[in-house]
């Protein structure tokens, strides 16, 4: 069967699609079709592992089927599907951890439009008997201008995956940068800077990767959702999640950020972080019904 995709007709390969049981997006459109077979050898306890890619020629939508070599033939695994890649294309990486620890690492656009772009990486087991997704995580993008006066930048800096014992772990790290939005006060562009330390810990009994909070500097929720566009945070959990963040801003001079904070507790409601914002930067709470 995996012989006859050598032809890259549409009919030949829906063909062996349909024998697979799977369907693709990409068939839905009546443009080209692109499709690579790559046979890789990945070590530890996957041995070989064969990548079929499928694409239509305006590369927004892709799947991946996955295959190990089990003997005289190949296993299938299952597939992977990246629908609406429109401005770059999905890329893979062979992780190895140790000397059998191996996974299928795929980074793929989780979202994106105007202003606003996310990039994820997920991992995927290549030991068991079905591909599955067993960690996944924000790795880089940006967001402007989405009616907030405040923007974004994220990258992953770090990746550091090793055997410890007979654990794996995955220790993460992604910087983000927060800047001014608001577009009447030019003279403030950079707002504070983090960074988010993450610790995974491999699970034998499910599988999967687990989120250690106790080695970790925040929980998973915000390393997963505390920046990215795709869960982006309303003006009151921005307020909530970096207050003290915020309340730093009023201890730097110039008008500009004093300026900046005043116009964003404006789209937040009344709290107990905002009464304390407010009281830093001198002023006193009053009923006010903003638009």
């Amino acid at each position: 069967m995996i012989g006859r995709l050598s032809q890259t007709d549409r009919r030949s390969i829906r063909e062996v699609w349909k024998q697979l049981g799977i369907w693709s997006e990409v068939f839905e459109r009546d443009d080209e079709i692109h499709l690579s077979v790559k046979d890789i050898d990945v070590g530890g306890t996957a041995g070989r592992l064969l990548l079929i890619s499928l694409a239509n020629s305006s590369e927004w939508s892709w799947q991946y089927l996955l295959f190990r070599r089990e003997e005289a033939k190949w296993r299938f695994l299952g597939n992977i599907d990246c629908d609406r890649q429109r401005y770059s294309p999905p890329e893979f990486r062979i992780q190895r951890i140790g000397d059998k620890g191996v996974w299928f690492v795929l980074r793929y656009m989780m979202g994106g439009g105007s202003g606003v772009a996310d990039y994820w990486e997920t991992w995927y087991d290549l030991a068991g008997n079905r591909r599955q997704s067993v960690l996944d995580y924000p790795e880089h993008g940006h967001m402007s201008g989405w009616g907030v006066p405040y923007g974004y930048e994220y990258e992953l800096k770090e990746v550091s995956a090793r055997p410890k014992g007979e654990e794996y772990v995955v220790d993460l790290s992604i910087d983000v940068t927060f800047s001014n939005a608001d577009i009447d006060i030019g003279d403030v562009a950079l707002l504070f800077e983090k960074r988010f330390k993450a610790h995974y810990v491999w699970d034998a009994r499910t599988a999967r990767f687990r989120f250690d909070r106790s080695r970790s500097d925040v929980s998973e929720d915000r390393f997963q959702r505390g920046f990215a566009f795709t869960f982006t945070l309303s003006p009151d959990d921005f307020l909530r999640a970096y207050s003290n963040d915020l309340r730093k801003l009023t201890r730097k001079p110039g008008p500009g950020l004093r300026l900046w904070l005043l116009r964003f507790l404006e789209m937040c409601s009344q709290s107990n972080e905002k009464r304390a914002l407010l009281k830093e930067l001198n002023f006193r709470v009053r009923p006010r019904k903003f638009e």
